[in-house]
């Protein structure tokens, strides 16, 4: 690609008809090979995805796994994989490996993570629901455990951390409704769920809410009548 040389102008000068016309012609040179570079590089990438055993804290063997019952586990210096039937999940009673994995999650059944709320309605509910599964390492799928689970509400504070608000009861595949108004300030807000199961005793993962309280009041004075 060639440089573009034009006349020096002093304050007050114009371009000629041909100069303007060189500008564009320029622009969408410099697009054209934008535009081509970027697709050069999605064909590299495409035939040279990154993969796990590049990353310099993953051994390289993790590459060559062809199971699906792999997992990788810290060894102290590097990410290795090694199999699900290897792995000691935890200690039984009578001080037997216990075989058991669980599934455990707080799931989203609002519309969204994402809510509004407003000072005026005076309300705000979330919705989710509880869902408590287990297998035996081996097995294909993962079995309902049907079991109650006790839910906590958290509030992100002004310091980042979450504050306990309130704790109830939920069972298993069923839709839980709870009201979580009270706990909100004007502006954003982050409020989380968790949910520990009563006989796994395990505890799901974060299902985390953002909700904007807003005020809005509206006066006669603020309408013209006619």
């Amino acid at each position: 690609m060639e440089k573009l040389y034009l006349e020096h102008k002093q304050t007050g000068g114009r371009l000629t008809a041909d100069e303007f016309n060189k500008l564009p012609e320029k622009v969408n040179e410099l697009i054209d090979v934008q535009n081509t570079e970027e697709e050069r590089v999605k064909k590299t990438i495409a035939k040279n995805r990154p993969t796990l055993g590049q990353l310099s804290n993953v051994n390289s063997e993790t590459d060559e796994l062809t199971s699906e019952t792999c997992v990788l586990v810290w060894n102290g210096d590097q990410w290795t994989p090694m199999k699900l039937s290897e792995l000691n999940i935890g200690q039984g009673g009578g001080g037997q490996q216990q075989t058991i994995l669980y599934y455990l999650r707080a799931v989203n059944q609002s519309p969204s993570t994402t809510l509004s709320a407003s000072k005026s309605a005076g309300e705000c509910a979330i919705r989710f629901m509880f869902v408590s599964r287990t297998k035996d390492v081996g097995q294909a799928d993962y079995v309902d455990s049907g079991e109650w689970g006790t839910y906590e509400i958290f509030a992100k504070a002004g310091d980042g951390t979450f504050v306990s608000k309130a704790r109830g009861r939920c069972q298993s595949n069923t839709i839980t409704t709870v009201d979580v108004f009270k706990f909100l300030e004007s502006g954003q807000n982050n409020i989380m769920v968790k949910i520990t199961g009563e006989v796994t005793g395990q505890t799901s993962p974060a299902l985390v809410y953002s909700i904007t309280l807003s005020a809005l009041f509206l006066s006669i004075s603020e309408f013209n009548w006619w």
